[in-house]
């Protein structure tokens, strides 16, 4: 939706740690406050798949969400366009 080309090339998890920990001793060697801009930390994560389930909170809590997942996205995907330039 975003007209963005689906991503082809795959990084395995260790060569992806291990550029994260290459940039992390470049960034800890100098005096920049900043963290860099690929961490362990961050390889690890996106190598992970995430999803969230409502269901606890609509049963414990009475939630209910107050758009569905095509509304937001059509609410959400000009935002995205506008302010990432996608």
């Amino acid at each position: 939706k975003l007209g963005i080309p689906p991503i082809k090339k795959r990084l395995s998890l260790p060569v992806a740690r291990f550029i994260g920990a290459v940039l992390e001793t470049i960034r800890f060697s100098l005096p920049v406050v900043t963290l860099p801009p690929f961490t362990r930390f961050l390889a690890s994560k996106l190598a992970m798949s995430s999803y969230y389930d409502i269901s606890k909170a609509q049963h414990d809590l009475g939630y209910e969400p107050q758009h569905t997942m095509d509304e937001a996205l059509e609410k959400t995907l000009p935002y995205l366009r506008e302010h990432f330039k996608l």
